[in-house]
C-alpha cells in the first residue's frame, strides 16, 4: 500500500541561523556555502555525503515511479465496475454442479434419455421377433402389454402391479423379450 505524498507543508524545512542577515541575491550562493560548510563541520563529511546519497536515491524512484504512473495511466484502459458477492449469496459447489447449465447434469440427461430410447429400440425388437415366431397367445400379449408399458415410462413395478404378477415375473418376461432379439441377430449371424 502506497503512502501519500508529502506535501511542501509536510516537508521539515531547513531553517538557517536566525542571525543570517538579508543578503543580495548575487551572493546567496555565496551563504548557502557557508551553510554547508557549517552543516559539514558540525555533522561530519560521510553523513553529509550518505544523507545526500539517500536524498538522491529517494528522488530518483520518486521520479521512476511517476514516469511509471504516466505510462500506466497513459496505457490504461477503463475497467467495468467491480463488486464482489457477498459470502453468504454464493450458491455452494454442489448446487452449481446441479444447475441444468452445468455440462455434466447436461450429458447425464442426455444419456439417460439416449439409454431409454435404446432400451425401448432392444425391447421393440425383441417383441416383433417374439410376434412373427409365436402364435397369439396370453403368453404373447402379455409381453405386449409389458413393452407396452416401458415405452410409457412405466417402472417394472408399475407394470406388475397393473397387471397383478409379481416383479420377478416382469423381469423374466423383459429377459424373454430382451434375449429373443440377441437369439434372432445370433441367427441371421450363423446363416
Amino acid at each position: 500500500m502506497r503512502s501519500k505524498r508529502k506535501t511542501d507543508a509536510d516537508k521539515a524545512t531547513y531553517h538557517g541561523s536566525s542571525t543570517t542577515p538579508a543578503v543580495p541575491e548575487q551572493l546567496q550562493s555565496f551563504v548557502d556555502g557557508i551553510e554547508l560548510r557549517r552543516i559539514v563541520d558540525r555533522y561530519g563529511a560521510e553523513n553529509v555525503q550518505l544523507a545526500l546519497g539517500v536524498i538522491a536515491r529517494q528522488e530518483l524512484i520518486d521520479r521512476r515511479n511517476r514516469e511509471t504512473l504516466d505510462n500506466w495511466k497513459a496505457n490504461m484502459r477503463p475497467l467495468g465496475p467491480a463488486s464482489l458477492p457477498r459470502p453468504d449469496s454464493l450458491p455452494s459447489s454442489d448446487a452449481l454442479r446441479q444447475t441444468p447449465g452445468y455440462r455434466r447434469c447436461r450429458e447425464a440427461g442426455v444419456d439417460s434419455i439416449i439409454r431409454q430410447q435404446l432400451r425401448i429400440g432392444h425391447l421393440e425388437a425383441g417383441l416383433a421377433v417374439i410376434v412373427e415366431t409365436q402364435p397369439d397367445s396370453w403368453h404373447r400379449r402379455q409381453l405386449v402389454e409389458i413393452v407396452d408399458g416401458i415405452k410409457a415410462g412405466k417402472s417394472a413395478t408399475q407394470i406388475a402391479v397393473d397387471m397383478g404378477v409379481g416383479r420377478a415375473t416382469i423381469d423374466r418376461r423383459l429377459a424373454e423379450v430382451r434375449n429373443a432379439r440377441v437369439n434372432a441377430e445370433a441367427e441371421e449371424l450363423a446363416q
